[in-house]
């Protein structure tokens, strides 16, 4: 979700870029549109993160990110008033000495949520391979008790059966008639 975040900032660059690059009013209006569309994606994809980070560490990263993107969201938003009302030059400007200087710390601070994220994956994946090398133990431990009971099992059983026939063998001998 981070990298998907991460991603449509990079959009929101471009489109923003793109708008004050063009003349054309129609693809100004279709860029600013992706840069809500965008927009509603970070929403959703933030909203998702808030549900399911649960370590501190995370937490504290999304607090980060939310401040970052505050700050961002209210200076672009500035930017976009500019574009709408045709003040490219001043648009220009802005977007370098304005908006770049909160858009950074924003994408930073999504970037380190990525790489918290691919760490807690690391040690998620140890943690499981530990597991297994633990399960696969086990059960070759309980498969190993489990052969041996048969065995044992398995010659009671045996016994059980073989020793009264052979009992029943030398009573049979021993009232047979001679011949």
């Amino acid at each position: 979700m981070s990298n998907d975040i991460e991603q449509e900032l990079n959009k929101q660059a471009r489109n923003l870029r793109n708008a004050l690059i063009t003349s054309d009013t129609h693809e100004v209006e279709d860029d600013l549109a992706q840069v809500d569309a965008s927009a509603k994606e970070i929403a959703h994809n933030l909203e998702k993160l808030h549900s399911i980070i649960y370590t501190e560490k995370g937490k504290q990263q999304l607090g980060t990110i939310d401040e970052a993107r505050a700050k961002y969201l209210e200076a672009q938003g500035r930017l976009i008033k500019m574009i709408r009302a045709g003040q490219i030059d001043a648009g220009r400007e802005f977007l370098f000495k304005e908006l770049r200087p909160h858009q950074l710390p924003y994408m930073s601070a999504v970037g380190a949520m990525s790489e918290l994220q691919a760490k807690g994956m690391e040690e998620f994946a140890a943690e499981a391979a530990a597991l297994t090398r633990s399960a696969k133990m086990w059960m070759m431990i309980i498969a190993a008790m489990a052969a041996l009971l048969a065995a044992v099992i398995g010659f009671v059983l045996t016994r059980s059966i073989t020793r009264p026939i052979g009992e029943a063998v030398k009573v049979a001998q021993t009232v047979a008639p001679v011949t």
